[in-house]
């Protein structure tokens, strides 16, 4: 593989024609526009492989954003810069792990920011401080990177966002790779408290009432499993458990299915309620 190869296969063009085709290739649906009704019936290597393509491609977009940000190879940050950073971040992310992990403090956390408009805005402060500075952590560190790499094999480049282009072999495009997703890992680490207390402020619960060719109904039963030859699994907790009552269904004895989404809330619940009949090739 010569270096012009190398240098488009990492490039913005060339990453974007690998994704379309791995798209094409491995995940023939929909990926941000999938229903949750759909979903539920994905087995778990396609749930994986959807899982697998959003987060790189949340990366490769996280890689970008930092690269083109107007970090000059030659600049460094001020210590106390770093200092203020790092300590800001400590003291958010804790605070966000403890509401993550009390559901009674979260409440009391929801009820006073719900009592006006000022404190609503100034309670998202925090969470956009806290991404503020965790994306940007990432993409100094990264430039960082890049910044040892051009000076240790004296490349010359005035930005960073050059630097991966001229790469003298593989083996470096390979090793810049691989701490890229190190990077990335620890930046969704960091951020999973904050996604976790977003779930548990408002999530959706899908439960199916089904209706078999012979006319019995089962009711409020969750998809555990759509695909074990030629069945689906179902039962009636949302997740695999030693109480959870599980029934093994042949998907040709299914007539319709009828889902319902529970808009669960850490305060309060809703639902809505949609039908859908399958095709008569669903076997």
């Amino acid at each position: 593989m010569d270096q012009q190869t190398i240098s488009w296969v990492f490039s913005g063009i060339g990453i974007t024609v690998i994704l379309s085709v791995f798209k094409f290739i491995f995940v023939p649906y929909p990926i941000i526009s999938i229903t949750l009704e759909e979903k539920a019936f994905l087995s778990g290597y396609h749930r994986f492989i959807r899982r697998l393509f959003i987060e790189f491609s949340a990366m490769i977009f996280l890689m970008y954003w930092s690269l083109l940000l107007p970090y000059p190879t030659q600049q460094s940050l001020p210590t106390w810069i770093i200092l203020i950073s790092g300590i800001l971040l400590f003291i958010l992310l804790s605070f966000f792990l403890v509401i993550s992990w009390s559901e009674k403090i979260l409440v009391t956390y929801l009820q006073k920011i719900k009592k006006s408009k000022l404190v609503l805005y100034l309670s998202s402060m925090p969470f956009i401080l806290y991404i503020i500075i965790l994306s940007s952590n990432f993409g100094f560190t990264l430039n960082w990177i890049l910044n040892y790499f051009n000076k240790s094999l004296q490349l010359n480049q005035v930005k960073s966002v050059e630097t991966p282009l001229v790469l003298p072999t593989f083996n470096l495009y390979a090793i810049f790779f691989a701490i890229a997703v190190l990077l990335y890992a620890l930046f969704r680490l960091l951020i999973q408290p904050v996604l976790l207390i977003f779930n548990k402020i408002s999530n959706t619960v899908i439960i199916a009432t089904i209706t078999l060719t012979n006319g019995t109904k089962l009711y409020n039963k969750y998809i555990l499993r759509p695909s074990v030859d030629g069945n689906i699994l179902i039962g009636d907790k949302p997740k695999i458990t030693v109480d959870c009552e599980k029934i093994m269904l042949p998907k040709s004895s299914i007539f319709l299915i009828e889902f319902k989404r529970i808009y669960k809330s850490i305060e309060d619940k809703n639902s809505t309620t949609k039908r859908i009949l399958l095709p008569p090739d669903y076997k």
